[in-house]
């Protein structure tokens, strides 16, 4: 596409502090369009449960009219985070009850985001939802977009939270999706189930940063480790990795290096792993940075549930 409005309602909020997909795609659309990136609304649970976290402060500042909502991350990429508190629903087990509340959610969301859209001069844009977001159902009604875009990165529903109301709001919005775009073969057949525009567009990589015959200096996080080096580089979230998995592979083997690059959710940073000898955590780094450990990986791990 070329010349066009994108609104992008994402998983993940543009300040997580890592690259993701939703992020990547942005970047790429704004080469040639424009993108206003919607970040997920603030909900009560998160409020009252989170409240002191700098995250959530400065959320509740931009609810309060205290800080900017919109501001332009880089040319042609506006971030929004909703001026809205969201109700919380995932524990109410009426799906009755749940769509009731959800579709007031969908109704703040959209207003809030057609009003965001005038600001920015979007009179007319493409809705691309960036995975399960419970108010994205309603999204398409609401705000009427030249085309919805459902794009299918991760089986959610096989995510604890999602769990409930996820199996039949996420085939709910792939039947009313235009289009599915899906990152692997599986994803896409799944999504077939429920939409014949499901198409597999892969997973993007910076193939010019990993190059098989490149001697990649070692990392100075690795010159002290044991060998064999067993790695992962990634975001370290429970919602996606076998945490218990991990624990069974260091306690089994405790001479083996378990290392373990990456930022880590609060599950991971209090986890017992920290407490084993031969577990190590390099801790965040630049995607340039990635490479050398891989390459100096004895063995190359995606534990995922």
């Amino acid at each position: 596409m070329n010349g066009q409005n994108i609104i992008m309602v994402c998983q993940q909020n543009w300040d997580i502090g890592t690259g993701t997909n939703a992020k990547n795609l942005a970047k790429e659309f704004a080469k040639k369009n424009r993108v206003l990136y919607v970040n997920l609304p603030l909900d009560v649970n998160t409020l009252l449960r989170a409240h002191k976290e700098p995250g959530v402060k400065i959320r509740i500042r931009m609810l309060l009219g205290q800080e900017e909502s919109l501001v332009k991350a880089q040319p042609n990429i506006w971030v929004y985070s909703p001026d809205v508190l969201g109700l919380s629903t995932n524990w109410l087990s009426s799906q009755s009850i749940f769509s009731l509340l959800n579709n007031l959610n969908a109704w703040m969301l959209a207003r809030s985001i057609r009003k965001v859209a005038q600001v920015v001069g979007f009179d007319s844009y493409y809705l691309l939802q960036d995975g399960l977001i419970f108010p994205g159902l309603e999204l398409k009604r609401l705000l009427k977009p030249r085309k919805f875009i459902y794009y299918l990165r991760d089986y959610m529903i096989a995510v604890p939270y999602f769990r409930r109301h996820g199996p039949w709001l996420e085939a709910a919005l792939l039947k009313q999706a235009d289009v599915v775009a899906a990152n692997s073969a599986y994803l896409a057949d799944y999504a077939r189930q429920h939409n014949p525009h499901s198409y597999d567009i892969g997973q993007g990589c910076v193939l010019t940063l990993y190059q098989a015959h490149t001697q990649y200096p070692l990392p100075t996080e690795l010159t002290w480790l044991p060998k064999p080096l067993i790695g992962y580089t990634g975001y370290l979230t429970t919602a996606r990795l076998d945490l218990e998995l991990l624990l069974a592979i260091a306690r089994r083997q405790p001479s083996w290096s378990l290392v373990l690059v990456g930022p880590e959710d609060e599950a991971f940073a209090q986890s017992p792993l920290h407490d084993l000898p031969n577990v190590f955590f390099p801790g965040s780094k630049v995607p340039s940075e990635l490479p050398a450990f891989l390459s100096h990986f004895d063995v190359c791990i995606n534990p995922m549930k």
